[in-house]
């Protein structure tokens, strides 16, 4: 399990994203690290659409960190979209969690390798 003592649900965080990942758990014992994993990842792996980067709260600079991400992350492929995964800018490589405040956990990331 992911948790001691188990829970049934988390809310998780990333300084960098704008919404809250609700973890569920998948099997009556409790949340698993597989549900953690899987979860954060289907939820940074939505598309995003044009009024979630066109705002008042992102500035021209945080969109071109936001596409210097995505082109990173695609290569040489092209996808028409923009993902969640793709505010966090280069900030990719998973960390862990840490416990906040109201009962929330933080994501941690770290740079990704050049």
């Amino acid at each position: 399990l992911a948790t001691n003592p188990p829970k049934q649900e988390l809310t998780l965080f990333h300084v960098r994203l704008p919404w809250y990942i609700h973890i569920r758990a998948t099997c009556t014992s409790g949340i698993t690290i597989k549900d953690v994993l899987t979860q954060i990842h289907d939820n940074i792996m939505q598309t995003i659409e044009s009024r979630d980067i066109y705002n008042v709260v992102l500035d021209a600079s945080d969109r071109e960190e936001m596409t210097t991400a995505y082109h990173y992350r695609m290569g040489s492929q092209d996808s028409p979209k923009l993902r969640r995964m793709d505010f966090l800018g280069m900030d990719i490589v998973f960390m862990g969690l840490a416990k906040g405040e109201n009962g929330r956990w933080e994501i941690k990331t770290a740079l990704a390798p050049p």
